[in-house]
């Protein structure tokens, strides 16, 4: 049960860097959740999902869990991720500088990564959310598409909305057959009253 959840958090992990396709990684991750909810990766994968969908609940479960862990793993790794997910759950306030202090003594942990690079977004701080995005993209083959995510969002919540729509597009012509794009695109053109556009853009 546990390297099948293993192998299903690992495709979850490709399709939500590579394509970022959030319905498809929650699916897996719901898989894998029900086969190993201890998961160190699965946790913090539902985390990362968790911005885009919510999922208080299964969220609130991981709490416990994660504390657990940390004391109680087997191995020092395990217990240090899961203390540093279970820091972050619990609230507090130091938890980006210790997740931090982590990825600076060389752990290119995606999940980490991410988390970080989400909270350096929702505080303005673009360079380093880039920093963090393209050591993902080193870290996972392929994982373009989170860089797109840190650029267009960024920009669009600095209120830089056409920098955010060219970057959208340029993804496109890149990625033609990705949906959450075209998605994207009609989200962020609507916001900005242009009805007709959006409608092309699906």
């Amino acid at each position: 049960d546990r390297k099948e959840a293993s192998r299903l958090v690992a495709e979850a992990m490709r399709v939500y860097f590579s394509d970022f396709s959030v319905p498809k990684a929650y699916s897996l991750l719901l898989k894998a959740l029900k086969l190993d909810s201890w998961s160190v990766d699965a946790n913090y994968l539902l985390i990362m999902l968790s911005y885009h969908m919510g999922m208080q609940s299964a969220v609130s479960k991981a709490v416990p869990r994660m504390t657990q862990l940390a004391k109680t793993a087997p191995d020092q790794a395990t217990r240090l991720r899961a203390g540093l997910l279970a820091e972050y759950l619990d609230g507090s306030r130091n938890w980006l500088k210790t997740m931090e202090t982590y990825l600076r003594d060389g752990h290119e942990d995606p999940f980490a990564l991410a988390i970080c690079a989400r909270a350096r977004m929702t505080s303005n701080d673009y360079a380093k959310a880039r920093e963090y995005a393209d050591r993902i993209n080193r870290a996972v083959p392929g994982a373009g598409l989170f860089g797109w995510f840190v650029d267009a969002f960024s920009h669009g919540w600095l209120g830089k909305h056409e920098r955010s729509m060219e970057l959208t597009r340029a993804a496109i012509k890149r990625h033609p057959e990705n949906v959450m794009l075209r998605f994207a695109l009609a989200q962020g053109l609507l916001e900005l009253g242009k009805l007709d556009k959006a409608e092309e853009a699906m």
